[in-house]
């Protein structure tokens, strides 16, 4: 059971929620790009590299690989170099390409909510609340104290905007 608290830990899940996360981009990108086809061509391209740049930045399996070779006793490191290794993936885990990810995204965001403020098919209070969420995506949550205040803030306005964007979709797959 420990193994599986730490891929959890380890961002697992959130490998789910940038698939999904992807489909809603080019879902957006449908809907918006005959209104607005720079601005979400740029938005989508964006918040795909962003993406790609999450999954290289995740290091849930190779945590899994390395706790399973230690607790079951079948490596033959010191535990120093074990634990150096260790350190080494948590340093990556919230690097650059995480960083990435999350500043591109917080961009792909402002890019969506202004092509959706110009649309007709969204109303303005779903861009709204995509602006207050993209700004409070612009300082990364691996950024001490300040970062996780803003990340964490920051999925209250994203829960509503994809709750907003949510039922759009469906009048539309209705339509």
């Amino acid at each position: 059971m420990s193994w599986v608290l730490g891929v959890i830990h380890f961002d697992g899940l959130y490998i789910i929620n940038n698939i999904i996360l992807a489909i809603i981009y080019v879902a957006l990108f449908l809907l918006l790009v005959e209104e607005h086809p720079t601005l979400m061509i740029l938005a989508t391209l964006l918040g795909l590299l962003g993406i790609a740049s999450y999954f290289a930045s995740n290091k849930a399996v190779e945590m899994f690989f390395l706790s399973k070779e230690y607790w079951g006793g079948r490596t033959n490191l010191p535990d120093e170099v074990f634990f150096a290794s260790v350190q080494g993936l948590l340093l990556a885990w919230k690097g650059t390409a995480f960083d990435i990810y999350y500043i591109l995204n917080g961009i792909t965001l402002f890019l969506i909510s202004s092509a959706m403020i110009k649309s007709h098919l969204f109303k303005s209070s779903i861009a709204i609340v995509g602006f207050i969420s993209a700004f409070l995506m612009i300082i990364p949550s691996n950024f001490g104290a300040v970062g996780m205040v803003f990340s964490l803030l920051s999925l209250i306005p994203w829960y509503l905007f994809t709750i907003m964007i949510a039922r759009v979709f469906h009048f539309h797959a209705k339509t």
